[in-house]
């Protein structure tokens, strides 16, 4: 009869059980795969091995479980999506794996979403950053598909702009002067902060930018599922994806949200 997953916890944690604890390592490896598919991470790119990022998504799963604190409570598997997801992230950044023409062209676009943040007080459509560049609306949509905005930047990552603070920044586990364990406690309230704030920049993105965030990222759709569901190419979702991020993106540098959404 198998242990069960609380069983594993109690004898890893409480007696230092190492077969315990490679158990939980295994089983919760699909976790990592589960991960990596979510983040569309793309296997091609020259110089890209896509063996490392596994590698990293291991590494950042014996760090959750090492760290995981059960009397803070919560699920294993959500505490350590974000600690796996931030190991993988971090690997990526080390590859460099965005070409020099990708970033550009990423700026770009980004710059030219600020200025009509600013300028228009209101959710910036895809016409308007077309007309910004000098560009027929069909150039707009390829130079989406070039850029290629791949959802490995989480909406808690976009809020780097904003506020330098994470659900992480205190280990969940760790007192504070008064000898109190509230790490896990100031970890919820941070992420509830966020939610609820990349909630009120949602709301104020036009309206199919906001559909398919909705369907990725609270719904789980995959790109080929929104596809179906809304009744366009998947290419087109992964075009609209892309103007989203990098629409948000602009929101939170220039601290423009404030307006009726479209």
């Amino acid at each position: 009869m198998q242990a069960t997953e609380q069983e594993l916890w109690k004898a890893y944690k409480e007696r230092n059980n190492m077969q315990a604890r490679e158990t939980l390592l295994e089983r919760n490896v699909p976790l990592v795969r589960f991960i990596i598919d979510r983040m569309n991470i793309p296997r091609n790119c020259p110089g890209f091995d896509f063996n490392d990022i596994m590698n990293a998504g291991i590494i950042g799963l014996i760090d959750a479980v090492e760290k995981f604190n059960l009397e803070v409570g919560g699920k294993f598997s959500t505490y350590a999506y974000f600690r796996v997801r931030g190991a993988i992230l971090d690997e990526m950044r080390a590859l460099d794996w965005v070409p020099r023409s990708v970033r550009q062209k990423t700026k770009e676009l980004e710059e030219a979403y600020e200025v009509l943040q600013k300028k228009l007080l209101r959710p910036v459509t895809e016409q308007d950053v077309a007309k910004q560049l000098g560009r027929s609306l069909p150039e707009f949509h390829d130079l989406l598909l070039e850029v290629k905005v791949p959802p490995v930047v989480s909406l808690d990552q976009l809020m780097e702009d904003k506020e330098k603070k994470h659900r992480d920044i205190i280990p969940q586990g760790s007192p504070d002067n008064a000898g109190k364990n509230r790490g896990g406690a100031l970890s919820e309230v941070a992420a509830k902060e966020t939610r609820e704030l990349l909630g009120h920049l949602i709301e104020r993105l036009p309206k199919k930018e906001r559909l398919i965030l909705t369907l990725y990222y609270y719904e789980e759709l995959t790109f080929k599922e929104i596809a179906e569901v809304v009744g366009v190419t998947e290419s087109r979702i992964c075009q609209i994806h892309g103007q989203a991020i990098i629409h948000l993106r602009a929101m939170i540098k220039t601290g423009c949200y404030d307006f009726a959404a479209a």
